[in-house]
C-alpha cells in the first residue's frame, strides 16, 4: 500500500504496541522498537501469518507438580499465509545468497535460517 497509515496498521497487526508514526520513511526502518516487539513481529512470518505474543512462562507448578497458574499467548491473524511464506523465503535468500551470508560462511549457522539486513529495524 502507498498509504503510510495502512503500513502502520499492518505493523500493529504483527503485535507491535509502540506508536508508529504513519510517514513514508517507515520503509526505511525508522521505528524505535524493543527487541521483544521485533521478535514477536518477525515470528509472524514463520508462524504462517499468525501473530502470537511471545511469552516466557507458560505454566507454573509447585514442587509436587500441581498447576498453580497457566498462561496462554494471545494470537491473531496478521497476514495471509502466502504473504508470510513469500516474505520468509526472501529473508532466507538474504542469508543464503545476500548480505547476510556471513551467518553461514563465517559464523557457521546451519539449518533453516532467515534474516533481514539493511536498516536498523
Amino acid at each position: 500500500s502507498k498509504n503510510p497509515s495502512a503500513v502502520a496498521e499492518f505493523i500493529h497487526k504483527m503485535g507491535v504496541k509502540s506508536y508508529i508514526d504513519p510517514v513514508y520513511a517507515l520503509a526505511l526502518g525508522t521505528m524505535d522498537l524493543s527487541l521483544f516487539e521485533l521478535v514477536g513481529a518477525y515470528s509472524t512470518f514463520a508462524n504462517r501469518g499468525v501473530h502470537t505474543d511471545p511469552i516466557f512462562v507458560t505454566r507454573i507448578e509447585d514442587n509436587h507438580g500441581n498447576l498453580i497458574a497457566q498462561f496462554t499467548p494471545v494470537s491473531n491473524d496478521a497476514m495471509n499465509e502466502q504473504t508470510a511464506y513469500t516474505t520468509l523465503n526472501m529473508m532466507k535468500n538474504v542469508v543464503a545468497h545476500g548480505t547476510g551470508h556471513h551467518l553461514v560462511s563465517i559464523y557457521g549457522m546451519r539449518g533453516d535460517v532467515a534474516g533481514k539486513t539493511g536498516t536498523s529495524q
